[in-house]
């Protein structure tokens, strides 16, 4: 059915395209524009893809170094707590090395509470 006399017609066309680098298109147009640019534009999103993978590695190493070196501190300093409980239990101060004893259990018992409730 052709229109009616005086009625207009319209027609839209919409493109999306979602990338980090521009539509093949668009691409070619910029080779147009300047020779071999849009090898350029490719090998500069390529680079920074790299760079972006090579922080994420490092970052991920140093969360893993800073977890491992709180990990062994900890675990020196509950040895350290005990080995002196032990030694003030052995050398006959009773108190103070119960008192350093029950202090350094309460110590790690409130640790792995407060990890079950801060990891929930």
């Amino acid at each position: 059915m052709p229109p009616e006399r005086g009625a207009r017609v319209s027609a839209a066309k919409h493109e999306s395209h979602q990338g980090p680098l521009p539509h093949p298109d668009i691409l070619r147009l910029y080779d147009g524009v300047v020779p071999g640019l849009a090898e350029r534009i490719v090998k500069m999103a390529e680079r920074e893809q790299a760079h972006r993978h090579e922080m994420d590695i490092r970052l991920l190493r140093s969360s893993n170094r800073r977890y491992l070196f709180g990990y062994l501190s900890s675990l020196l300093m509950i040895a350290a707590t005990f080995g002196t409980a032990v030694w003030l239990l052995a050398g006959g101060r009773d108190i103070s090395g119960l008192v350093m004893l029950v202090t350094a259990l309460a110590t790690i018992v409130g640790v792995f509470i407060w990890g079950r409730r801060k990891a929930q």
